[in-house]
């Protein structure tokens, strides 16, 4: 089955700043979900669930633990949805190839990974504040000078993660908005988006969490040298703590992507059906 590529378009820098946008937007919620995730991952011993993780978190570091890496989250997520909304919105313009959304979503993931990847780091290493040596907290420096001295270490690891991601995604969503639409013709077109974004976001979840752990781990070496490669963190994680040590934080992965991909999704959707709207109603034309 063929997925329906839109026949009007926005610019791909509209594309891309509603991308950003509504990604910021998404953030907000998303992140004390994703500290739980961060710090699930980081873990070597028995796992809590992420409920827990964050309760403990409140209660040791107080309530402004919720919003610890935020500012790095939200220039992440601006940074990072920018290119990825951007860079997809030229190729699919530009090929018009719909069987290519895979790819096209994998290219513009992996290149908007790559970019964004300090911020990612930095992101991790504020978010697992609070493991650090005799529970100490680590300092936003720790961050700042890794982003000074070691930008890009771990980017091409995060450029997978979020390629498979990113195809995975949009590649999903289309086609299940596509087949929700023709087999429900009466739903709201806003159910149809959440229905669509939830199936994507957890698929992408289950497939790419071994990735997302390993990428976390790497990250977190700009306070200890663990691994000497991802290949060596996915065998030495898997020889001391066994196969199922590759889904840890798996639970806090889909309570956190789950919600961000369907805030996004949903947002991009009514952000690109006003400026449709209101383009036509100007009489501008679409690509």
């Amino acid at each position: 089955m063929t997925v329906q590529m839109p026949t009007w378009r926005l610019h791909p820098l509209e594309e891309a700043v509603c991308g950003a946008s509504a990604a910021g937007v998404a953030c907000l919620f998303s992140n004390p979900l994703d500290i739980a995730r961060v710090r699930l991952q980081l873990t070597t011993g028995r796992l809590d669930g992420p409920l827990r993780v964050i309760t403990r978190a409140v209660k040791a570091e107080g309530v402004v633990v919720l919003t610890r890496g935020l500012g790095f989250a939200l220039g992440y997520n601006a940074v990072f949805n920018f290119a990825r909304f951007g860079v997809f919105e030229v190729l699919s313009g530009k090929f018009e190839q719909d069987r290519l959304v895979a790819v096209y979503g994998v290219i513009a993931g992996g290149l908007a990974g790559f970019l964004s990847s300090p911020l990612a780091k930095a992101r991790t290493l504020r978010q697992r504040a609070g493991l650090g040596v005799n529970g100490a907290l680590e300092p936003r420096a720790t961050a700042l000078q890794t982003l000074r001295h070691h930008p890009f270490h771990g980017s091409l690891l995060w450029a997978v993660r979020n390629g498979g991601h990113t195809g995975i995604v949009f590649s999903m969503y289309s086609l299940a908005k596509s087949v929700l639409t023709k087999e429900m013709p009466g739903a709201s077109t806003p159910l149809v988006h959440v229905a669509a974004a939830l199936q994507a976001s957890i698929t992408s979840c289950v497939l790419m969490n071994p990735i997302d752990m390993v990428s976390t781990r790497m990250y977190s070496q700009a306070l200890e040298v663990t691994y000497s490669s991802p290949l060596d963190c996915m065998r030495k994680t898997v020889a001391v703590e066994g196969v199922g040590a590759l889904y840890r934080g798996l639970t806090a992965n889909v309570l956190r992507t789950v919600p961000h991909t369907v805030i996004t999704l949903s947002l991009m959707e009514l952000l690109r059906s006003t400026l449709r709207d209101s383009a036509l109603g100007c009489g501008r034309q679409g690509r």
